[in-house]
């Protein structure tokens, strides 16, 4: 059984990685069910038992990316603290994520 759980999961975070890389490369609307299941060589079937619907694939594939994507080092300024215009702020935060 937990065997059959851990190729489940290993299975899942396969497709969930080429939802990612279809994201990043050619949009949401690349994100096709059948797309997907070929490129992870896996089953509609799998697919479908595992996420669902293509919604919940795509927003476990986002909450996977977020979660690498994180960026702990962005500090927040404190209030009143008037060193940063906002334009110097924006810039600051957009070099950090981007």
């Amino acid at each position: 059984m937990v065997l059959v759980r851990a190729r489940a999961e290993a299975r899942a975070d396969d497709i969930v990685d080429v939802v990612i890389e279809l994201l990043e490369t050619e949009g949401y609307d690349a994100v096709q069910v059948r797309t997907v299941a070929r490129k992870a060589r896996t089953s509609l079937a799998t697919m479908y038992k595992l996420f669902g619907t293509r919604d919940e694939l795509i927003v476990t594939a986002l909450e996977k990316w977020l979660d690498a994507h994180a960026y702990s080092e962005l500090s927040v300024p404190e209030p009143g603290d008037s060193s940063d215009s906002p334009y110097e702020t924006m810039v600051r935060v957009l070099r950090t994520v981007f």
